[in-house]
């Protein structure tokens, strides 16, 4: 009877860790691009242009010997290590990849964008900014992007290490590979019939990010061999790697500034605290993702009894099932009825939310001049 009474007590204890689990929602929701570029529908890309500073063939990263050397040996192998590896800094590369990371921002199936080979080659035909102009609008096009590199730089050094055995006094050299980097880009937003400048923006990413990044290359053991890391590899010092992770980086800062985009909101169903057995059937339905179902029950339940847990889930159901203004109002009626702090946080974000989408779908859809504020939208 003891086991009996345990496992009951267990399994008792478990429903209701299970059954006091708020259920989460995710929904997409559209947020407005912080530059207003309303009624812009097709934008041009031109190429980046490369680092242009008159002394950048000069720039390249060649590590240098940060260690005693009248201490610490120099090994052959470490040398010729040295000597193998391109140090150059791939301009070039950046740029080019920037161009896409640039076109892949803006490419959202928000805008028709014109890509970097057809925007240079309209460019390239005319000579005069006046005929650029015209050779633009005559291709439909409203804003042109260009940008440059302004600032691109990479620093390698090799620092040494030694230890020494305590019984024998034989010593081994370790050897060290540092790096450091930066990438400065700007770009240029420019209405092509106004001329006007819509945005400008400069970005810098480093790395790593703001410190020294340190791999091990190899050690020279007390025989005289010089043995490399296993984790050491060609690929570790691929700059062209690394300045292409550091261009990735602007990829979702354009896309934010420029384009209207989703993320992800999450909402959590309050939890049937009262143990209502008439709600049960409502949260099986939502946990199996049957909205319309379960807010049937927590609406016809709200109405009878004007509860917090009925009234707050249908608020987010209404919400997530397409009834956005009945959530939003339904929100703000519980906490008028029940004083619930969490139902005013709801309402504020379910209006927040609202606000947002109707700005970013004017963006989308309106015309120039016809931009919307969080004060125009009216529920």
């Amino acid at each position: 009877m003891r086991k009996i009474s345990v496992f009951l007590i267990v399994s008792v204890l478990l429903l209701l860790v299970l059954s006091s689990c708020s259920t989460m929602i995710g929904i997409n929701t559209l947020s407005p691009s912080s530059v207003d570029l309303t009624g812009y529908r097709t934008i041009a890309v031109a190429s980046v242009k490369p680092y242009d500073y008159a002394w950048r063939y000069r720039n390249a990263a060649y590590p240098e010997t940060a260690y005693d050397t009248t201490d610490i040996p120099t090994p052959s192998a470490l040398t010729q290590f040295i000597n193998f590896i391109d140090w150059s800094v791939p301009y070039e590369d950046t740029a080019e990849y920037l161009t896409g990371v640039v076109e892949d921002a803006l490419d959202q199936g928000i805008y028709t964008v014109i890509n970097s080979s057809s925007t240079d080659r309209i460019i390239s035909m005319t000579a005069k900014s006046s005929t650029v102009r015209q050779s633009l609008l005559d291709y439909g096009v409203d804003a042109l992007v260009t940008g440059k590199v302004t600032a691109q730089n990479y620093r390698t050094f090799i620092t040494a290490s030694v230890t020494t055995d305590s019984s024998s006094g034989k010593k081994t050299y370790y050897y060290y590979l540092n790096r450091e980097g930066n990438l400065r880009y700007e770009y240029v937003v420019q209405d092509v019939e106004t001329l006007a400048v819509l945005d400008t923006y400069s970005f810098t990413g480093s790395a790593p990010l703001y410190e020294t990044e340190t791999v091990l290359i190899g050690y020279l053991n007390p025989d005289g061999n010089f043995v490399y890391s296993d984790t050491f590899t060609n690929s570790t010092v691929d700059f062209v790697a690394k300045f292409r992770d550091m261009a990735d980086s602007f990829g979702s800062v354009i896309k934010k500034r420029l384009t209207p985009y989703y993320t992800r909101s999450n909402f959590y169903l309050v939890s049937n605290k009262s143990k209502d057995v008439s709600l049960e059937v409502a949260f099986e339905y939502a946990k199996n993702d049957m909205y319309y179902e379960a807010c049937s029950i927590f609406e016809e339940h709200w109405g009878s009894y004007h509860d917090y847990v009925s009234g707050y889930n249908t608020a987010i159901l209404y919400y997530v099932t397409g009834r956005q203004e009945e959530g939003i109002e339904m929100a703000n009626t519980v906490f008028r009825a029940t004083g619930e702090k969490d139902a005013l946080k709801l309402y504020k974000k379910l209006l927040n939310i609202y606000e947002k989408n109707k700005i970013a779908e004017s963006q989308i859809y309106g015309e120039k001049g016809s931009s919307l504020s969080s004060q125009d939208v009216i529920l």
